[in-house]
């Protein structure tokens, strides 16, 4: 309890407070006036010597009747805070009544941390524990198969194969596997989990893996109690934190610890600056000898031997080597190229002796620096030059490896997933490559990749054959580079070079029994090589290449989209991802550009096909890779959270050319105002009013970093800078399409109204009876979608119903009137509605939603939806026949009322179609 004494219009007024929870998310408490009279007590929440947020005792009754008052905190606010003291003053007060410091995150009851602290143990234990299971289960119709499964110090190790497009789930992750062609593609993946595995194809189930439930293991216990015994030592202060106070904030990294959490790398790895920066072109390559295998395969061959005489100067010996081939246009083709190119070297065996004979007969005939190239490998102009450069500059270089569309850990751009190529992509995506600064475009590797291997000459006289042992070929290459690299040698692969490489034309149906063999024997050899690649895969030190080149790439297919987007999921998210999906059924790719994780910086994804390529890159240097995707579509999705959205939306409108596009969405109204749900600093829906009070308003929002403007009016007009260069402004409801035009009047013209495509929608809900009326909620709820309004609702007294929660709600509003499910698949909506008896929705958001996926969704199980009559919930609800609205500012007693009340009429609510 807090007291204050103080003077109102000279009267001695004596007001006591009681604060009644301070969380991330709201402060409340209570006030008492002592003596004086009734008026309103208004109260100011200040830090860092500014005020806030305002809010009001509601008629702080006098003889000692209490008056409520609550600040409602959204993340801005508390992240605005951060770790300083704030404090609570009457307004026109200096003196604050109250200091306080917000916790590091939600605060828990005790039996919750009780709870939280025996799971962590389990999951702890389930951390250290290492077992191994045989499945050998098929998928589908014999298409591939899970072998094996092994929980490792918890990570689940899933091997197997398959030949179709397949997704692999634990409790936790996904992974999604790319179509292999007629080959079966092995795997080996690591997923967080360890109980259950379902695989997916096409969308359908395919196969359910139950694990066995984990048995006992002393060497697992005694991990675990040590790593216990460790917390007080390391995270003494977080300890207490959590025990005494309840912080989950102050848990987290203890959390970490014990489950061996790492941080989060869905942004991707981090580019090497100055990719685009000037260099040097390169010095011409003394004399080098390109050795040519050739085995049949004759279409191959006739490109090769075209690009190798176009593009190579004649200083270059080939030596070519015929392994016997039994097609017969292969000998002419080599004596004509022999014929035109003076100097060539043609070799021909008796006898098929294999890849590995070959290349040793022709590297027994080399003098200088060699190149080794496969027959469909297909060399671009000024390729030489750039593939001997790092030999010649270093004299520790064995072996330079380039980038192509099927070459291991040098494919690009996903790493180890091959793409065929179609016409004049190589010669774009080499284009690419020959402006990137080779410093920045080069990194060491395990191996080098044989398919076109300069292999240095010093290197050579220490190791001068492949060994024999490897049989026809494949391996032969990573064994001469560890060899080599035994000795002191150092191996680089290249991105300011591309080469085209069909993969395979010369081994044909015996590709598979090779590359297993030649896996075996190289394991045995180098047990660490293995883990070796998977660090650099890791890493992917290549990654900026590697993205610039599927970039460039990307730009002969189709215009790229380009979205901007956010990472807090939701509607918006959900919208983005079926977009995703859309471009890459239609045959593209997608570009999205998110905040990145530290300042200056922009997180990119490159989808396609094959997989995601992942990167960190610098803001300044955006340019440079959306200069190389060519022809693009600007998408303005969402970038609320972003450190600097409109550095990040204008640095990316930057790089349009004459020929790009731009649209823009309001999946919110972020570009309206920082409060992105339009809800001022009291809590409450705007409805976006005149510019003064807007700036004021503005002025208090805790959520406005200070890197941004500091009026509304210089938000808006850089944001309105943005949308008056887009053709179309997309929004989803009649209400946010009112809202913009108020906004932005002179760009009313260009606001289209479309409604989302709904690709599922739950069947319709048949509810048992139950004793007692079930209100259903769906989604995330936090406080700007109605927490406290569902808080409130089963608090008030007299309501008797149940309310079920299928998704989740924030703690801070926790109450024990509301039951909370957990996360939930779409498919599962009308299951657990039938499943906890709902026999009603309430859309409880006290924001004016633009879409809301949630109320649609109700509205297609038939069953009686009620939401307040504002924002597009509302929009939806009026053509419903099973819609129901509901008064902005009802009391919670009243609100149940109106949901116990039976519904105008008892007729059943047909389904509606609400696609698109």
């Amino acid at each position: 309890m807090i007291s204050l004494r103080w003077r109102v219009g000279g009267t001695a007024d004596q007001i006591d407070f009681a604060i009644e929870a301070v969380t991330v998310k709201r402060i409340a408490g209570r006030a008492w006036r002592m003596a004086g009279g009734g008026e309103p007590l208004d109260l100011e929440l200040v830090s860092g010597g500014r005020v806030l947020m305002t809010a009001t005792a509601d008629r702080p009754a006098p003889s000692g009747l209490s008056g409520a008052f609550e600040f409602r905190l959204d993340g801005g606010t508390a992240a605005a805070i951060g770790h300083r003291a704030v404090h609570l003053r009457v307004a026109g007060e200096k003196r604050p009544f109250a200091k306080l410091h917000l916790p590091g995150g939600k605060t828990v009851r005790a039996g919750r941390r009780v709870t939280l602290v025996s799971r962590t143990i389990r999951a702890a234990y389930l951390c250290r524990l290492r077992t191994e299971f045989t499945v050998n289960r098929p998928l589908g119709g014999g298409e591939g198969l899970i072998e094996t499964v092994a929980l490792r110090d918890g990570v689940l190790h899933v091997r197997g194969r398959s030949r179709v497009p397949v997704t692999i789930r634990s409790e936790t992750a996904r992974v999604d596997l790319a179509k292999s062609g007629t080959e079966d593609q092995a795997f080996d993946l690591r997923l967080t989990g360890h109980r259950l595995l379902w695989v997916e194809g096409a969308g359908l189930p395919l196969l359910t893996v139950r694990l066995p439930p984990p048995r006992f293991s002393p060497l697992a216990t005694v991990r675990t109690v040590v790593d216990f015994c460790r917390v007080p030592f390391l995270f003494g202060g977080n300890l207490a934190g959590f025990l005494f106070r309840g912080d989950t904030k102050a848990g987290d990294p203890i959390e970490a610890f014990l489950l061996r959490l790492r941080p989060a790398s869905e942004a991707g790895p981090e580019v090497v600056p100055g990719l685009f920066a000037a260099a040097e072109p390169p010095r011409p390559a003394p004399p080098a000898d390109i050795v040519l295998p050739v085995f049949n395969a004759a279409d191959d061959l006739r490109v090769c031997l075209e690009r190798l005489a176009r593009n190579t100067p004649p200083e270059h010996r080939v030596i070519a080597i015929d392994d016997a081939s039994t097609d017969p246009s292969i000998a002419p083709m080599l004596d004509a190229f022999a014929r035109a190119r003076p100097g060539t070297l043609l070799l021909r065996n008796a006898e098929n002796g294999g890849f590995i004979a070959s290349v040793n007969r022709g590297l027994a005939e080399s003098r200088g620096h060699v190149v080794l190239l496969n027959s469909d490998a297909f060399v671009p102009p000024g390729w030489i030059d750039r593939l001997m450069r790092p030999i010649l500059d270093d004299a520790l270089i064995a072996s330079v490896t380039p980038m192509s569309n099927e070459a291991e850990i040098a494919t690009a751009p996903v790493i180890c997933r091959h793409e065929p190529l179609a016409e004049g992509q190589a010669e774009a995506m080499d284009a690419i490559a020959q402006r990137l600064n080779p410093a920045a475009a080069r990194a060491e590797s395990p191996t080098g990749v044989g398919f076109c291997m300069a292999m240095s000459r010093r290197w050579l006289d220490e190791v001068p054959r492949f060994d024999t042992a490897f049989g026809r070929g494949y391996g032969e290459e990573v064994d001469w580079c560890r060899r080599v690299g035994e000795r002191g040698a150092r191996h680089l692969l290249i991105g300011d070079l591309f080469v085209e490489h069909r993969g395979g034309g010369s081994f044909g149906p015996e590709k598979a029994v090779r590359i297993a063999a030649a896996s075996r024997l190289i394991n045995d050899r180098y047990p660490a090589y293995d883990a070796s690649v998977a660090d650099f895969i890791r890493k992917d030190p290549l990654i900026g290449p590697r993205l610039a080149l599927g970039l460039a790439r990307a730009g002969t297919e189709a215009p790229l989209p380009v979205y901007l987007g956010h990472r807090l999921g939701g509607g918006g998210e959900h919208w983005l991802q079926d977009r995703i999906a859309r471009d890459l059924d239609e045959g593209g790719s997608a570009l999205v550009l998110r905040d990145g994780p530290e300042p200056e910086t922009v997180a990119v994804e490159l989808y396609r096909a094959a997989g995601q390529t992942r990167a960190v890159l610098p803001l300044a240097e955006l340019g440079g890779y959306l200069g190389a995707a060519g022809r693009k579509t600007l998408v303005y999705s969402c970038l609320v959270g972003a450190r600097a959205p409109l550095d990040l939306a204008e640095a990316a409108a930057i790089s349009l050319g004459a020929e790009d596009r731009f649209r823009m969405v309001f999946h919110d109204y972020f570009p309206l105002c920082p409060s992105r749900n339009l809800l001022g600093h009291d809590g409450r829906f705007c409805d976006l009013p005149g510019a003064d009070r807007c700036q004021a308003c503005y002025d208090r929002l805790a959520a406005i970093d200070e890197t941004w403007p500091a009026r509304i009016s210089d938000w808006r007009g850089r944001w309105h800078a943005l949308a008056a260069r887009a053709e179309t402004i997309e929004v989803f409801s009649p209400s946010s399409r009112t809202l913009v035009a108020r906004a932005w009047p002179d760009l009313a013209p260009r606001l289209a109204l479309r409604s989302h495509p709904l690709a599922f929608l739950p069947r319709p809900v048949q509810p048992a009876p139950r004793a007692r009326p079930v209100l259903g909620v769906l989604g995330s709820i936090g406080f700007e979608k109605g927490a406290a309004v569902l808080r409130d609702l089963a608090a008030a007294p007299g309501v008797r119903m149940d309310i079920v929660v299928i998704g989740k709600l924030d703690e801070a509003y926790a109450h024990r009137g509301i039951r909370v499910i957990g996360r939930y698949r779409r498919e599962e909506i009308s299951d657990l509605a039938e499943a906890y008896g709902v026999g009603r929705w309430l859309i409880p958001s006290v924001c004016p939603e633009t879409f809301s996926y949630a109320t649609h969704e109700c509205l297609a199980t038939g069953l009686p939806v009620f939401a307040f009559d504002f924002g597009g919930q509302a929009d939806a609800l009026r053509g419903a026949p099973n819609g129901h609205l509901l008064p902005r500012d009802i009391a919670p007693t009243e609100l149940a009322a109106r949901l116990l009340a039976p519904p105008p009429s008892d007729r059943p609510a047909e389904r509606k179609e609400l696609t698109a």
